[in-house]
């Protein structure tokens, strides 16, 4: 305002006098912080003030609904992006109570709490008076911080922040508090996965008071489908103790792989799988007499843990008569169960292909983490049902497997085990030059792979069973016995000179052991009834009597006979097979026996099939019999 006092006589004075656009100068009484916020501070430091500005106390504006009051702390003027604080140190743990007020371009410019770095509350817009708290500072040293944060320009509000009577009260009960935790989300397998958690607590509280001891579970963690705590779908995966006191400020820290159970009990037997909230709560059982139980849980955001029940097939219940002398060509008998044992049910709707392979051991430094692997010896496929392990089945579903099969030739063997290129024919001499390898070079043992096509996911990618606790040798050809003699001399530890004598027990003399190529050293389950039991063929459109044997093709000393019967008493040879069997496909040999309507060459031995004469329907009263004799 210029000439203020008119003294000057001028032609306008109207312009003497200039405003400015906006009431950006403010007057303030000068107090301290202290003198308005009312709390006392222990810290040497008192209020410490910083950023683009300095907040100010100041008699203007109070909150008036605090007896006695007589001013308060107002953030001072800013530019867009500026920021002004005020803050001191108290000790924990205590109650924070304080009002506040702010006008400021709503959701630009804030008015905001801060209690040791971390972001607590904030008030932005136009906020009359109102109470802060109470907010909970926990155990220890910890500052409290307001602050004006400014990042838009303000020409409608005050463009300001008050904070005033501020108040600490001592927090006198433990305060246990999940503070964080860490896992990882995603796909788990039951009976293969486990969950790995992190959980850490801490006591923002007093100390536990004195005598008092902590015995119940620290730290109990589990996973919910519906993030309510405490139902009966919730299934605890562990609880965990590790102190009996717990100092003020104290962390409690758990990591570990969880182990997620198969079967937890559910409502309306349901079974446990799909997705997840995980849980974790701290004094689970609520023994601990606290200033707050609500923060006691830790609930995840999302149920980003999916849980999943997957199959698992193995062999089991392996049985295969090891001790016995095989030859190429040698037929082989396994039995076993195809089980699953996973926890998820194979539906069936998928074939899945089994294989039985033969693997070779060096005789002298057997090396079973590096076996050869000589060659599949049968390979079927399955598509059956099997439930999975359950309170239902217990043992998961299974399928008992009798399995026959005979050993490659002498060439395939050699080849498997390197010995000799493949492709080659049993008289090349490359192969006959090592034949006797076959036998004293090498150990053999059976594997069944389940699922060796890898057509059903599974909870586990172990499919390969190695039974090479059943070593077995593959003899070489050329000591293939064709006498009584030769056969027992396979067995040297046994007294076989006598053929009629019965060494094993089953009622089955040596002789029979050595005409059906049975082990002399066990006894066959079957017994003398081994071949009593009838069958029935259906033979150019009539149903005759059958029977089935094994039979040593090269035997030189034995005879076979079918004996045909209608009384039991009265016995009459129907085919007798006598020597040389060494080829069952020419002309005159034992194929071209007009009642034998199969023979199985299988080297050392055959399988051999012979019908009645008389069709059943002709004579309804016939048996059949195998007799075996020395010639």
């Amino acid at each position: 305002w210029v000439d203020y006092t008119g003294r000057i006589e001028e032609g306008n004075k109207s312009n003497n006098l200039w405003w400015a656009d906006s009431a950006d100068v403010r007057l303030l009484t000068s107090l301290s912080l202290a003198d308005v916020l009312g709390l006392e501070l222990t810290h040497p430091d008192g209020w410490r003030i910083g950023g683009d500005a300095a907040w100010s106390g100041q008699v203007g504006e109070f909150d008036r609904s605090v007896p006695g009051n007589n001013g308060a702390a107002q953030s001072p003027l800013l530019k867009p992006n500026e920021k002004a604080w005020f803050e001191a140190e108290i000790e924990g743990p205590a109650l924070l109570d304080f009002s506040w007020k702010v006008s400021s371009k709503e959701n630009y410019n804030f008015l905001r709490l801060y209690v040791s770095g971390s972001f607590e509350k904030e008030i932005s817009g136009e906020v009359d008076w109102e109470e802060g708290g109470p907010i909970f500072i926990p155990a220890g040293p910890q500052t409290i911080r307001y602050s004006y944060e400014k990042t838009s320009a303000d020409n409608e509000h005050l463009d300001a922040g008050w904070v005033d009577n501020i108040r600490l009260t001592e927090v006198t009960k433990p305060d246990l508090v999940i503070t964080s935790v860490e896992y990882e989300p995603g796909s788990y397998i039951l009976d293969r996965d486990r969950l790995s958690v992190t959980v850490v607590a801490e006591n923002r509280g007093a100390p536990f008071p004195p005598g008092m001891i902590w015995e119940t579970s620290d730290i109990e963690v589990r996973l919910s489908s519906n993030r309510i705590v405490g139902d009966e779908d919730d299934v605890i995966l562990g609880d965990f103790a590790r102190v009996e006191t717990f100092e003020s400020g104290a962390r409690l820290v758990f990591s570990g792989d969880l182990y997620l159970p198969h079967d937890p009990e559910l409502p309306d037997r349901n079974r446990f799988e799909g997705d997840y909230y995980l849980i974790a709560k701290v004094d689970a059982l609520s023994r601990i007499d606290e200033f707050d139980h609500e923060n006691n849980i830790w609930i995840g955001d999302s149920n980003d843990i999916f849980i999943r029940r997957l199959p698992h097939l193995i062999s089991d219940q392996f049985t295969f008569d090891s001790a016995r002398s095989y030859f190429p060509y040698a037929p082989l008998e396994v039995d076993w169960l195809l089980r699953n044992r996973g926890l998820g049910d194979i539906s069936g709707d998928t074939p899945y292909l089994q294989k039985i392979q033969l693997f070779a051991v060096d005789r002298d430094d057997p090396n079973f983490e590096d076996p050869i692997f000589v060659g599949d010896l049968s390979v079927f496929s399955e598509d059956a049902y099997l439930p999975g392990v359950s309170s239902v089945h217990p043992n998961g579903g299974s399928i008992p497997v009798h399995s026959r099969f005979t050993l490659p030739s002498p060439a395939e063997i050699l080849a498997g085990l390197g010995e000799v290129e493949e492709g080659l024919e049993e008289e090349d001499p490359r192969v006959l030059a090592r034949l006797s390898l076959m036998e004293l070079s090498y150990l053999y043992y059976l594997a069944i792979v389940t699922d060796a096509a890898v057509a059903i996911e599974q909870s586990s990618d172990l499919r390969v069973a190695h039974y090479n606790s059943d070593l077995f040798v593959i003899r070489n050809p050329v000591t293939q016995p064709v006498s009584y003699d030769q056969w027992r001399a396979l067995y040297p530890d046994l007294d076989l000179s006598d053929p009629n004598e019965i060494s094993a027990g089953d009622q089955l003399p040596n002789l029979m052991k050595y005409a059906f190529d049975l082990n002399p050293r066990l006894p066959h389950p079957a017994g003398a009834a081994l071949y009593n039991a009838f069958g029935v063929r259906d033979y150019e459109g009539k149903d005759y009597l059958r029977i089935t044997f094994n039979m040593v093709s090269l035997a030189t000393d034995l005879r076979y006979v079918v004996e045909v019967s209608d009384d039991l008493s009265t016995w009459t040879p129907l085919v007798i097979l006598e020597p040389p069997y060494e080829d069952f496909t020419k002309e005159g040999r034992l194929i071209s026996h007009p009642l034998v309507v199969a023979a199985s060459d299988q080297g050392h031995t055959a399988a051999v099939t012979v019908r009645d004469a008389v069709s059943v329907d002709d004579a309804p009263v016939r048996f059949l019999r195998l007799r075996v004799e020395e010639r």
